[in-house]
């Protein structure tokens, strides 16, 4: 049963109901009501004849008989014996079960409403969910072998920042380049497109004259995409790159 904080009074209906009863009797009554709004199965309390007393803070038995004898105008009260059976006579009540109708009511109504709610809420995820998924009450379950290939790729692209990193030569703020390189799709051969142009990069004039002056944090150059810019290299820094590869390559275009 869900926890609610409040309940709902209605003046009117309050006066109305309990105008037969004493002072004393409706204070009994509007306790009740709200030991029945946080009881476990809502609408309903149990007391042995001894929690009762102490729950209504009296000392005299007699007391707390007469009480009972007058809520029975507005709750459905069972007296019961030590066996568990109806009884008719206080003296041999050991139990007192309380009722409250309208609240036992409106609870169920609750409950229908949460569940209606419920049935339409998977009503329109089955009619999102593709027609080859299986029906479930639980909202697109990843199968097992997604899974598992899920895992294989988060485990190839932390090797591949690896490589990375280990070949930037500006090894500052790691968490931040790890974050902006989990944020790349390296689909059709962009990891190697990536480390190419780090290595024509690391031998560009900014970075191999400059002292690194001009090269940025990783997570700079990650986000910004800098494995795209255009890389000036001189004449003399071309004996520089081992095996002119990519070098051929740009000066071919």
């Amino acid at each position: 049963m869900s926890k609610l904080p409040f309940m709902q009074f209605y003046p009117a209906d309050w006066l109305q109901d309990t105008q037969v009863l004493t002072l004393e009797a409706q204070g009994a009554w509007m306790k009740l009501l709200c030991a029945m709004w946080i009881a476990p199965e809502r609408g309903l309390v149990t007391f042995k004849k001894r929690d009762l007393n102490v729950f209504l803070a009296n000392s005299n038995d007699d007391q707390t008989h007469q009480i009972t004898v007058d809520l029975d105008n507005v709750a459905n009260i069972e007296w019961r014996d030590k066996e568990g059976n109806y009884c008719d006579t206080w003296e041999f009540t050991c139990e007192i079960i309380f009722k409250c109708r309208r609240m036992i009511r409106e609870e169920a109504e609750r409950k229908r409403g949460l569940e209606a709610d419920r049935r339409y809420r998977e009503g329109q995820t089955s009619k999102k969910r593709p027609k080859n998924v299986s029906k479930t009450s639980k909202i697109y379950q990843k199968s097992e072998v997604r899974s598992h290939t899920s895992e294989e790729d988060k485990k190839e692209k932390k090797e591949q920042f690896a490589v990375f990193w280990n070949a930037y030569p500006n090894k500052i703020a790691k968490a931040d380049a790890e974050k902006a390189w989990h944020k790349i799709r390296f689909d059709n051969g962009l990891f190697e497109h990536v480390i190419e142009a780090l290595e024509l990069h690391k031998k560009s004039t900014k970075w191999l004259k400059d002292k690194g002056d001009f090269i940025p944090n990783p997570a700079t150059w990650l986000n910004g995409k800098r494995w795209d810019d255009q890389v000036k290299i001189t004449e003399d820094d071309q004996d520089e790159i081992p095996g002119m590869s990519i070098w051929d390559e740009v000066r071919k275009k």
